[in-house]
């Protein structure tokens, strides 16, 4: 996402959260930039011109077409960078995007008990959260997730995307089995966790080999 202005002449500094930066931000070409105006989700349309690697913030340097001021750089600021899924590069067989999870039932591997329904992937800088509502996957997903600090009125359950506690995905049925460890579901059904109660939670098992999007 657009993190920030850079310099007076229009250019921006945008935080990754993609595994192909270089790809993203250094390759000209049409993104897609998304952000709430006027109380709805907008997405312009912007030409990449060029961008460089920021080593000191841990971000990139980029150039949109059209965007040639300090006061339009800081109009776009917040704003989700967006690709088409099917410019999206080829993964091995092992590895799978986050935002695939999303809309995949949850089921207990040992008992076959449906936990419901992953809403949401945030990553906090340890590792992939699931955000699962709990239930039927009706009305369950969450197609405006911009804003990772917003949960839904839901009950939900926040699962870490570890390979020990999410060993089984079936892309073709869209269902993944789980096995939590004792207490995992009970102790965080309650909607009201913190982020750093989140961020503590994707400490738990190893990380998974899986991908996001700009």
């Amino acid at each position: 996402y657009v993190s920030g202005a850079h310099g007076v002449r229009g250019d921006v500094l945008v935080s990754p959260r993609t595994d192909f930066p270089e790809l993203r931000f250094a390759t000209p070409g049409k993104r897609w930039l998304r952000a709430r105006a006027a109380g709805k989700m907008q997405v312009r349309e912007l030409e990449l011109l060029r961008g460089k690697a920021h080593t000191g913030k841990k971000g990139w340097i980029v150039r949109f077409d059209g965007v040639d001021s300090l006061d339009e750089a800081r109009q776009i600021v917040g704003s989700a960078v967006l690709v088409k899924t099917e410019d999206r590069p080829e993964l091995e067989e092992d590895e799978i995007y986050s935002l695939d999870l999303v809309g995949m039932s949850v089921i207990v591997k040992d008992t076959g008990k449906l936990v419901g329904t992953v809403a949401q992937v945030f990553n906090f800088g340890g590792g992939d959260l699931l955000q699962v509502m709990v239930g039927s996957a009706e009305n369950a997903v969450q197609t405006d997730s911009e804003n990772q600090d917003s949960t839904p009125s839901r009950q939900h359950v926040w699962i870490p995307f570890a390979e020990d506690i999410v060993p089984d995905i079936d892309m073709e049925s869209r269902e993944m089995w789980i096995t939590p460890p004792k207490g995992l579901l009970e102790v965080n059904t309650r909607p009201e966790k913190s982020k750093k109660e989140r961020r503590a939670m994707v400490r738990i098992g190893r990380k998974r080999r899986n991908y996001s999007v700009a």
